[in-house]
């Protein structure tokens, strides 16, 4: 009887060390399992931490165009203002005041040029404009975006520690 009770204490015995070692690398396995996620978790803060730099830049390139266009609308404004209060000169002012024909076609050719500048810097700023809005709100998605993944890797990386925490 004691032979039948040492063999199946040995059996226990063994079976405990198998459940021990199993164990083992099973947290082993967690542990690796945590160590990658918080190398992503570093990744991702690195991640943002770029974007938020590129943000910043783009934020100060996009004041500066909004300066420049700013300014381009105002000069523009200041140009159509003066052509309206001194009385845009009319073609029949212009054909009355020409020395010769081609005087005449020189400066209404002119006045054709000034209108045509004006629509063309309007145009340029409406563009610059859009432009500007388009990339800031791409960045601000961006940004978004990682944030997100940050969060989500920042949760797995709980439930492992809190798996961990349970085996060990």
């Amino acid at each position: 009887g004691s032979e039948r009770v040492r063999i199946r204490l040995k059996n226990k015995i063994k079976e405990l060390e198998t459940s021990k070692s199993n164990l083992k690398s099973y947290i082993a396995k967690l542990d690796k399992e945590a160590n990658e996620l918080a190398a992503e978790i570093q990744k991702l803060g690195d991640d943002i931490e770029a974007k938020k730099a590129e943000i910043a830049a783009t934020q100060e390139e996009l004041e500066e165009a909004q300066a420049v266009a700013d300014k381009q609308y105002e000069d523009m404004k200041a140009r159509i203002q003066y052509l309206y209060e001194s009385g845009s000169p009319s073609y029949l002012t212009l054909f009355l005041t020409s020395d010769s024909m081609g005087d005449f076609l020189n400066k209404s050719s002119y006045a054709v040029q000034m209108s045509q500048y004006d629509r063309n810097m309007l145009n340029a700023y409406i563009a610059q404009k859009e432009q500007i809005e388009e990339t800031k709100a791409m960045l601000e998605e961006e940004e978004e975006e990682l944030n997100l993944l940050a969060e989500a890797a920042e949760e797995q990386k709980k439930t492992v520690d809190a798996l961990i925490q349970t085996k060990t």
